[in-house]
């Protein structure tokens, strides 16, 4: 930004990140599924597909709305499994947040399959939707 003026705003669109890890034993059987504020996906992410960025992309476009359209669109997933742990790196569109995607067991009962394991989430809120004022201007010369 070479022109900045005192009382200008400058807008941040940096998207959200969301961190995903599993811990422990994922059984076989049943599976993850994915929820953004409050509305569940219909398509569960399972023990195979669970290191596939594509599976964990369709898995968060079938959270829809009440008209049929998907929520929101992922724009980067990326997993990994290294030993027992399990990482899903979901990049969130810009101005989604990310402390309403959730990642949870396909229904009540399939939480024994999951035992001993531990979803943890964290969000890298990159200051997305946040707009500053600029106050003052400094002019500085570099040698």
């Amino acid at each position: 930004m070479s022109h900045v003026q005192p009382g200008s705003i400058i807008n941040v669109t940096a998207s959200e990140v969301v961190t995903f890890t599993i811990t422990g034993t994922w059984a076989d059987g049943p599976g993850l599924v994915f929820a953004y504020d409050g509305t569940v996906a219909s398509a569960p992410l399972t023990f195979a597909n669970k290191a596939d960025t594509d599976e964990v992309v369709t898995a968060i476009s079938s959270i829809k709305d009440a008209k049929g359209a998907s929520k929101i669109t992922v724009t980067c997933g990326t997993a990994s499994v290294s030993g027992s742990v399990t990482s899903i790196v979901v990049t969130m569109p810009e101005g989604a947040d990310g402390s309403k995607l959730e990642l949870v067991p396909t229904s009540a009962t399939d939480t024994a399959g999951f035992l001993p394991a531990v979803v943890t989430k964290s969000v890298a809120k990159n200051n997305n939707g946040r707009s500053f004022k600029v106050v003052r201007v400094e002019q500085q010369e570099f040698p």
